[in-house]
């Protein structure tokens, strides 16, 4: 195919990337080179033999263009084999992810260009070393996949970094190549927690079809699924997540439990359980309205009776500022929102009550049923799922007459105004509880004091801190089995919750002696998984002691909750301090919440204890860009410690450091920098000694001290190393990159590249915006300004949304430079000026900082002075909002189809 520069045609293309290759040059310095020439050449020679050419080059990969995809894929398959088969002295072979994408470009002396060749990098991305995907539209191009002899096997929808819409992607299976491979890299997840299903899905097909109906055609933006208590609600909506789900073009299911939530916090309890921030001056509604606008999702908000009035406003914001997000409610009554469709669930079809009784008491070991004597209990049970379930699942300790008589003669509690469906639940519910053992039963009413799911771990220490494994497993199977706790998802380890109905039973029958124990107990728990998670965050199993927090965030906030309505100081400041590192790698606002709320109700502002909490509230004041609020906050920290003895604060110090240096103030004081150096040296964690040769590699960076900044960085990223957290090493190979930058820009990319791979591992988004900023800033100068918005892109996304302003006006700085180089100049100088108007100065590194000096100089030698003064002055009338439209915008180019 022969073209001219500056047509635009539809091209093929191949793409290749070297797994670890930054380890590589770590352990072979030497040899690297020479294998990845072996590597070129293999992948040339297969590229060549399929009519292909190669038309660009990094040290870790390259791209060949070809005329159809069906010789791309060839010669993927044939590049492949040769480097498996290829011998690799005394090292490891070589691995290579490959990806095929069809789309248009624009040619150019220099080779194609166009937003094809960042889509199919971005495809290239999320593959394994010896993986070939394909894009839908390589697939498409493909007439006879048969004719190939391979497999395409579907992997389904994925994300993709940097592209908005999931992407459906397949892999090229070979007979003589590897086939199976882990979960795609970086893939975003596509459902959120929620309960799981013990027993198959019984009754109710019709509502579960019209409900996804409706959520395919657009038909019904708010969805109630109403009835009684245990009529099935949560399970109908469960149905439809799942076969939603099941679908490669479903929505992302977002699914919040609003039980034991306040009316006003609904958008808070939304944001926190799907890790969306809250951007500032925006409401939690606001905010999380933003966040959903655009995208294609499923909200369901299940359990909706305690806050339906919250409820009814919450949604009605998003179908009002988020026309493409469809919500489904569990609800006993209706929102009464104008064109809320209702799907009121009656009690179970006799012949589906049966089945589902049927089913339960299988599941038990119990086979040889009357049937009879099942529909009688049915009957007695108001056909209602809940109830029958319960019952089912006692059928291996009691017959079925016996389950009758029980029914027929215990007494029901007198509620006055409940009806006989709600009434039949908690009928369920008492005879099943008292089917217990007395200690599994002791057990239960104590589990009343959970606000949501635990773990073994919690409930032991909570409800039965003297028993063994043995016990503690018994009785939590007990109580499964009994359907009274019910088994969650979450990742490889078992999480229960006990349902909403059951808590509400066993708080009324759990004695106040028992309650309270339970609840101090609750406390010391709490207390103790928050130091051990903050400790261990420091450590080699990062990722284990993320996902334990995760599964106990709930159970910490409800305890600063109640300790905080208490006026329980001591409890409060621990916990609104201990996890001040995870809230800052993490963008957690919420956290540095806790600390404000406290010292608003402290009752003795000088208490010692507070001292702790004004530190980590300054460093919250200076991720928002609040300076005065920084320096008054972290002041208050220091007189704290000097006037009535408060714990130290290394956040204290931290936050004035950071907000002196980026308000474009004087040097930090020195007698500060140097506290928190020492007290971070005198740590025997090697986490805080990788921060203080971290920080001193960086100033020597600054200062253009480049052979003592690499020296620094070289024995910060072996510090790190033996420390085995993940995100001290991506936090030296940040630094080892940055360091050298200045002589060495490829095997910096290859450093910042693994650095960022390590930082998303354990979602230090702190991280990810250094290493995808200095990502940026090195391929804007080797590669160009295509290679270096989408990343800039992303972080325009994120950023705002944590609410890090002063990593934000760095990436605007930086995306000034790029749009510059895309023929902005206009704009590039607003950016520019907006970052001045906003007194903010983050150290860039020199090469960029004599960027934007260029810049700025060229702009005024052509458009003069009083064009440069007007630019500046509309410029400073911008808010974060505006600067944020006007940096993606000017991004934009890139993404446009060719």
């Amino acid at each position: 195919m022969i073209t001219r520069s500056g047509e635009r045609t539809t091209m093929t293309f191949l793409f290749t990337d070297i797994e670890g290759s930054t380890r590589l040059w770590d352990r072979e310095p030497d040899r690297a080179p020479a294998l990845i020439e072996q590597h070129d050449r293999l992948v040339e020679r297969a590229v060549e033999a399929r009519g292909g050419h190669i038309f660009h080059r990094a040290g870790d990969g390259m791209v060949a263009r070809f005329d159809d995809a069906c010789a791309a894929v060839r010669g993927a398959i044939d590049a492949q084999r040769a480097l498996s088969e290829a011998t690799w002295t005394d090292v490891d072979p070589i691995r290579v992810r490959m990806g095929v994408h069809t789309g248009g470009v624009v040619m150019r002396p220099e080779g194609p260009y166009g937003w094809a060749l960042n889509y199919g990098a971005r495809l290239t991305d999320i593959g394994h070393g010896g993986q070939i995907l394909l894009s839908q539209s390589a697939l498409d191009g493909i007439e006879a996949v048969g004719e190939l002899g391979v497999d395409v096997r579907a992997l389904g929808s994925q994300r993709l970094r940097d592209i908005a819409e999931p992407a459906t992607v397949y892999q090229v299976v070979a007979p003589d190549l590897p086939q199976d491979f882990p979960s795609p890299r970086f893939a975003a997840p596509t459902r959120s927690p929620r309960p799981e299903p013990r027993t198959s899905f019984v009754g109710r097909g019709d509502v579960v079809q019209s409900i996804v109906a409706d959520t395919d055609t657009g038909a019904a933006p708010c969805t109630t699924i109403t009835g009684a208590s245990g009529i099935g609600k949560t399970r109908v909506a469960l149905e439809v997540a799942a076969r939603l789900d099941r679908r490669s073009d479903g929505p992302t299911i977002l699914w919040s439990d609003l039980s034991g939530v306040e009316p006003d916090a609904i958008g808070v309890s939304v944001m926190t359980a799907h890790s969306i921030a809250q951007r500032p001056g925006r409401s939690p509604v606001e905010s999380l309205v933003e966040w959903l606008s655009g995208q294609h999702v499923l909200l369901v908000l299940d359990r909706c009776d305690e806050c339906l009035d919250g409820v009814a406003e919450f949604v009605d914001a998003v179908i009002a500022g988020a026309p493409s997000v469809t919500v489904l409610c569990t609800s006993q009554r209706l929102l009464g929102l104008p064109g809320e469709v209702v799907r009121r669930l009656a009690p179970l079809d006799i012949d589906d009550a049966v089945e589902l009784f049927t089913d339960r008491a299988h599941a038990v070991g119990v086979d040889d049923l009357d049937p009879t004597a099942v529909v009688d209990v049915c009957e007695r049970l108001d056909r209602m799922p809940f109830a029958i379930e319960i019952m089912a699942a006692g059928a291996a300790a009691a017959t079925i007459d016996e389950m009758v008589g029980a029914l027929a003669s215990d007494g029901w509690p007198s509620m006055a105004g409940s009806s006989e469906l709600v009434r039949s639940v908690e009928h369920a519910i008492s005879v099943g509880a008292d089917s217990l053992a007395t200690t599994d039963r002791e057990r239960l009413l104590a589990a009343s004091v959970f606000p949501g799911s635990f773990d073994r771990a919690m409930f032991g220490a909570v409800c039965a801190p003297e028993a063994d494994e043995a016990s503690l497993t018994r009785t939590l199977r007990e109580l499964v089995d009994a359907s009274l706790v019910q088994p969650e998802s979450a990742g490889r380890r078992a999480v229960f919750r006990v349902l909403d109905p059951v808590r509400t039973f066993a708080a009324s029958e759990v004695d106040p002696t028992t309650l309270h124990r339970s609840s101090e107990r609750l406390r010391d728990y709490a207390l103790g998984l928050s130091e051990q998670v903050a400790a261990g965050l420091r450590g080699a199993e990062e990722l284990r002691w993320l996902l334990a927090l995760e599964r106990g965030f709930d159970t910490l906030r409800y305890v600063f909750d109640e300790a905080l309505i208490a006026g329980d100081v001591e409890t409060a400041a621990r916990l609104s301090t201990d996890l001040w590192e995870w809230a800052f790698f993490r963008y957690n606002t919420e956290y540095f919440e806790w600390g404000r709320r406290l010292l608003a109700s402290a009752a003795q502002p000088d208490d010692p204890r507070l001292s702790p909490v004004h530190g980590v509230v300054a460093l919250g004041h200076w991720f928002r860009d609040e300076f005065d609020d920084t320096f008054e906050r972290a002041n208050d920290a220091l007189r704290l410690e000097r006037e009535v003895g408060g714990e130290f604060s290394l956040p204290a110090r931290l936050a004035l450091i950071n907000a002196t240096v980026f308000a474009g103030a004087n040097a930090p004081p020195a007698d500060v920098f140097e506290e928190a150096a020492r007290y971070q040296r005198e740590r025997d964690e090697p986490f805080y000694r990788v921060n203080v040769e971290a920080q001193n590699a960086m100033m020597a960076t600054w200062l253009g001290q480049h052979d003592v900044a690499e020296r620094r960085a070289v024995r910060c990223l072996k510090i790190a190393r033996s420390s085995r957290n993940p995100s001290s090493i991506a936090y030296a190979l940040w630094v080892l990159g940055q360091s050298i930058e200045h002589d060495d820009p490829e095997r910096a990319e290859h450093l910042l590249d693994d650095a960022l791979q390590q930082a998303r591992d354990v979602d230090n988004r702190w991280i990810v915006s250094l290493t995808q900023t200095g990502l940026a800033s090195i391929r804007r100068r080797t590669t160009g300004p295509m290679a270096a918005a989408p990343l800039l892109s992303e972080l325009l996304e994120l950023l705002p949304r944590a609410g890090h302003w002063a990593q934000f006006w760095n990436v605007v700085q930086l995306s000034a430079l790029v749009i510059a180089d895309l023929g902005q100049l206009e704009r590039a100088y607003r950016l520019a000026a907006a970052v001045e108007a906003a007194t903010m100065t983050f150290p860039s590194l020199p090469l960029d900082a004599a960027a934007l000096d260029e810049i700025r100089a060229s702009i005024v030698d052509q458009r003069g002075s009083a064009w440069a003064k007007r630019t500046a002055g509309i410029a400073s009338t911008w808010d974060l909002a505006m600067v944020a439209s006007a940096a993606r915008d000017g991004l934009s180019v890139v993404f446009e189809p060719a």
